[in-house]
């Protein structure tokens, strides 16, 4: 029997609340259709040599498949799960060599009906804080035993669908970001363009006003050239207001465009 064996009784995880809210900041259980990680499911079954590979994912409730390979069902409940035991001991990899020879399995619905479990392996799947959020896990429906070097690429797999969790996660807080962003922008170009009209229209109310002034006042070097001042100020500070909604209107339709060229590329 391999040396990797590790076998508990499985007990709720202590840590259970921050284990899903851990889980939940990858929003994992929405967005359960990815190909990329398709081809570690298949590896994963390749290596192995067996029927059933699965990336599985925990909730308070069910154990959802990431990825999946010999097996057509989305998910199933957690309280029969091989993975809530897997997911207890986040360091080791969890071993049945045999289900129907295991008390805490051998009246499994899993095992006693389809997909007829027998040998389970499952590597749990880690997050940088520590929780494990679920496993890659083979499954067979005969007995088999597992060498060395499969076990270590399987943790070799594991660590390679956290990277993808890590990287999925990143990229879903930087479109929220930009998300935001682009409602300020909006927000900002709506209040700017408010504003601005009024702001203009009292540029425009002092150029009328020093230009009535001025014909009153001809002859008057002192008024006349107080009045070139503030038309010339008033002039500089329409053009301000010009180069400030040039400049959040130009950052809007750069955030639109993108946006768009990425719903085209979807």
């Amino acid at each position: 029997m391999s040396s990797y064996l590790y076998v508990v009784n499985f007990q709720e995880l202590s840590n259970e609340k921050e284990r899903l809210a851990n889980l939940f900041s990858y929003k994992l259980p929405d967005l359960l259709e990815q190909p990329e990680f398709d081809n570690l499911v298949q590896l994963a079954s390749n290596i192995c040599e067996t029927p059933i590979a699965l990336i599985t994912i925990l909730d308070a409730d069910n154990q959802w498949f990431k990825a999946k390979v010999g097996l057509e069902v989305s998910h199933t409940a957690k309280d029969i799960s091989f993975c809530k035991h897997a997911i207890n001991t986040p360091d080791e990899i969890f071993v049945i060599e045999d289900a129907r020879q295991d008390e805490r399995f051998k009246n499994n619905p899993l095992v006693i009906g389809d997909p007829r479990i027998v040998f389970y392996a499952g590597v749990p799947i880690v997050t940088n804080e520590g929780f494990a959020l679920g496993t890659i896990c083979v499954i067979d429906k005969e007995t088999r035993q597992l060498d060395e070097r499969q076990y270590e690429l399987l943790r070799g797999l594991s660590k390679q669908v956290i990277r993808l969790f890590e990287l999925k996660k990143t990229i879903k807080l930087l479109e929220e970001k930009e998300e935001a962003y682009e409602q300020t922008c909006n927000s900002m170009t709506k209040y700017l363009d408010s504003v601005g009209h009024d702001v203009k229209l009292a540029f425009r109310n002092i150029e009328i006003s020093t230009e009535l002034i001025g014909r009153l006042s001809e002859g008057n070097e002192e008024i006349l050239g107080l009045l070139k001042n503030t038309n010339e100020e008033s002039g500089r500070g329409a053009q301000l207001i010009n180069e400030v909604l040039k400049i959040v209107k130009s950052e809007a339709d750069r955030i639109a465009d993108k946006k768009a060229a990425k719903i085209v590329e979807d």
